[in-house]
């Protein structure tokens, strides 16, 4: 297992066990949204990631709708609104 991208509210990752076992990925994913705060989990089979989001990123991104605009180069990032 190893991490490929961990930024606030997201995470991928390399899950070996994943790869090629459908019922493995179904399995995580289905144990994985019992978790209090993750809203998305999609594990792939096919090239054995993991990618989770939390609760916490979801909010920053409606208060980021919420808010007057700001920059246009700033909402190319919204990872630095979540920070």
């Amino acid at each position: 297992m190893q991490a490929r991208s961990v930024i606030p509210g997201r995470q991928r990752w390399d899950i070996g066990i994943v790869l090629a076992s459908p019922r493995v990925a179904e399995f995580l994913e289905g144990r994985l949204r019992q978790t209090p705060g993750v809203v998305v989990v999609h594990a792939n089979p096919i090239s054995g990631r993991l990618l989770t989001v939390i609760e916490s990123h979801i909010q920053a991104i409606r208060a980021q709708k919420q808010q007057p605009r700001r920059a246009a180069w700033l909402f190319s990032f919204p990872v630095l609104l979540a920070a």
